[in-house]
Formats: C-alpha cells, sequence, structure tokens
C-alpha cells in the first residue's frame, strides 16, 4: 500500500520516507517508529505539500489528496487521477482523456482514428 489514509486523505508511506526508521504514519506531518506514538519516538516535519505531507510516487509526490478526490489541474480516470488532457501542449484540442495515456479531440469510436487521437508516455502522469 502505497497510500496510508489519515482522515480520509491519501499520502505516501512513512517508511519510505524516513528510510524505515518512523514507519507508522500518525498525522500528515508525523510518523513513528513504535506504537503508541508520542514525542520520543516520533518525527516530525512540517511543511504543506512537501516533507511528510506528500503523495506517493505514483501521484507525482506533489500534495496528497483525498481517496477519491482529484486535484483541480487532474482529471479521474479508470480509478486514478491523471494531470488534465487540457494542460498539455494541443490540450484545446486532444482534451477528452480516453486511456492513461491517450487524449482525444472527440469521444467515442472516432478516437481509435488516429487523426483524433494523441497518443504520448508523458500523458500517464499526475498533476500537481
Amino acid at each position: 500500500e502505497e497510500f496510508p489514509k489519515v482522515a480520509g486523505t491519501c499520502f505516501k508511506k512513512c517508511s519510505d520516507l524516513t528510510g524505515g526508521a518512523y514507519p507508522i504514519r500518525s498525522s500528515a506531518f508525523s510518523c513513528c517508529a513504535a506504537e503508541p506514538c508520542g514525542i520520543s519516538n516520533s518525527k516530525i516535519h512540517v511543511s504543506f505539500c512537501s516533507g511528510f505531507d506528500v503523495a506517493g510516487d505514483v501521484e507525482g509526490k506533489g500534495c496528497p489528496s483525498g481517496e477519491g478526490a482529484c486535484l483541480n489541474d487532474e482529471e479521474y480516470f479508470d480509478g486514478l487521477c491523471y494531470k488534465k488532457c487540457s494542460s498539455f501542449e494541443q490540450g484545446t484540442v486532444f482534451h477528452h482523456r480516453v486511456a492513461p495515456n491517450m487524449c482525444c479531440s472527440t469521444s467515442g469510436l472516432r478516437c481509435l482514428l488516429p487523426r483524433f487521437f494523441k497518443f504520448s508516455p508523458s500523458f500517464a502522469v499526475g498533476g500537481g
């Protein structure tokens, strides 16, 4: 599980952020070595959208988001949040996401025709 949840928000695992020294997430800004978590066995890093307050690598390491909620510059597709197609070069034309790495200028079966879609591995990223 890359995204432990605290109050419905998904974060990067503390074990990854601290090299395994403080594997238990106790808040958005703190990780602890063992339960019960307290001041003596916790590491605290207060910083918004950085430090311990980050999403996982798959989500682009930016601000964490609520489960099922995307950031303002993201769109929800097939259970994940991706940077909006409209944010990429030619996004005003290829604005409709049809796959993690494919944006289309229309919808429906016409998206299968090469002149209506744009494919790029760079489309399969989160916003933030």
